[in-house]
């Protein structure tokens, strides 16, 4: 039985997926709210139902050091206009989802743009609708990370003045990377960065696998 990822699974983390965006944050302060995310994030595994990780797995989920040089200032541009668009899911599925911005950012010297989505299902929940989705791929995939690419969550209100904080060190995996009993959306060709990204989620491997 597949369980569709984007409703049941894409929205968990939002509630501490985001470090607060008003500022740079100091290395140490930093460092202490990387770790804490991955702590929650790990202990999430074991509240919801279904979960594609049993608690003894756990151990097998790696992630980079943490980076600040992979958290970086974008600009937002909005796309009222935009149509809803059906991003194709790695069992062959589709799932709708409304493009609502592009983020443009600087690093290792280069430009890069992102399309930032808003599941359509949801945009007019309360409670939901401020829920932002970023597939992407890099090309750490397939040799650190998933082949497949990973995912960030972001909130509308990281929003401020048409800039926006995006933290890679957050990046993590879609859950059809632990369980092929789920259904993720593919990162689409709009959000397939020609630079490495190594921060956040590495690819999962069993100690055993290693």
């Amino acid at each position: 039985m597949n369980w569709s990822f984007s409703s049941r699974v894409v929205f968990f983390l939002w509630g501490f997926s985001a470090l607060p965006a008003a500022a740079q944050p100091s290395d140490f302060a930093y460092f202490h709210e990387i770790e804490l995310h991955r702590k929650q994030y790990l202990l999430h595994f074991l509240s919801l139902e279904p979960s594609p990780l049993k608690e003894d797995q756990l151990k097998d989920l790696r992630f980079f050091p943490p980076d600040p040089r992979y958290r970086v200032s974008c600009r937002f541009e909005s796309l009222l206009d935009a149509a809803p668009i059906r991003l194709p899911t790695f069992d062959g599925r589709e799932e709708w989802f409304l493009p609502y911005g592009t983020l443009t950012f600087e690093l290792n010297g280069r430009s890069h743009r992102l399309v930032v989505f808003q599941n359509f299902r949801m945009r007019n929940v309360p409670g939901l609708r401020e829920r932002l989705f970023l597939p992407f791929r890099d090309r750490t995939n397939g040799r650190s990370t998933y082949g497949g690419g990973r995912y960030l969550d972001l909130q509308t209100s990281d929003i401020q003045d048409g800039q926006l904080w995006l933290d890679f060190n957050l990046a993590y995996n879609p859950w059809c990377a632990y369980d092929d009993r789920f259904s993720c959306p593919i990162p689409p060709k709009s959000n397939h960065l020609d630079v490495e990204i190594p921060a956040g989620e590495m690819d999962f491997m069993p100690e055993q696998n290693r």
